[in-house]
């Protein structure tokens, strides 16, 4: 029984852990898409004004 409800818990842990690196990756994805969009916005502006 301990055994068991030690295990539930490292699951639990584990559960956890999977979920908050989901929603970080995903803050990160959109930072980086937000960040190359910018990017690619001032590169065809300067393009654009030479």
């Amino acid at each position: 029984n301990i055994f068991f409800i030690s295990g539930a818990r490292n699951l639990l842990r584990a559960q956890k852990i999977k979920l908050l690196v989901c929603i970080f990756g995903k803050q990160l994805e959109k930072r980086i898409t937000l960040y190359y969009l910018t990017v690619m916005l001032n590169s065809l502006r300067g393009n654009h004004n030479l």
